[in-house]
């Protein structure tokens, strides 16, 4: 286990991540790294973004990635290039659309939404948003 993490992450962030963790389980994906004290961090996407969290469904044969934003964070210039970054990731040799999970403090789901929609990306049937 490795306690490195980016930057000191508010509680707030550290409870959205446990969140986002056991979603993606709940969903069928083995959690390999996360932004949390129990895991390893995840490794730079080629763009230089770090997902809060990356699974795998061997099942599926499927990689997830997600996100986890306080409210202060979801309206960020940071925020809108990684979402761009993880919605258009696809698996490299099914070419299969990677899922994107998002969580966020609960009743902030629609500024997520209004974010997606800004940037075009409503309408992905690959992008999830839930608060808690």
């Amino acid at each position: 286990m490795s306690k490195i993490m980016e930057k000191a992450e508010s509680p707030e962030h550290r409870r959205l991540v446990k969140q986002l963790i056991e979603w993606m389980e709940n969903e069928g994906f083995k959690v390999e790294c996360a932004a949390h004290p129990d895991y390893n961090r995840c490794s730079e996407t080629e763009k230089g973004h770090i997902p809060d969290a990356k699974g795998y469904d061997r099942n599926r044969e499927l990689r997830a990635y997600g996100e986890a934003k306080t409210t202060d964070d979801i309206d960020s210039e940071r925020t809108k290039d990684q979402f761009r970054d993880f919605s258009k990731r696809m698996m490299t040799e099914s070419k299969k659309s990677c899922p994107f999970f998002i969580v966020a403090p609960e009743g902030s789901e629609d500024a997520v939404r209004a974010v997606l929609k800004e940037l075009g990306l409503s309408s992905s049937p690959f992008i999830y948003v839930r608060g808690f």
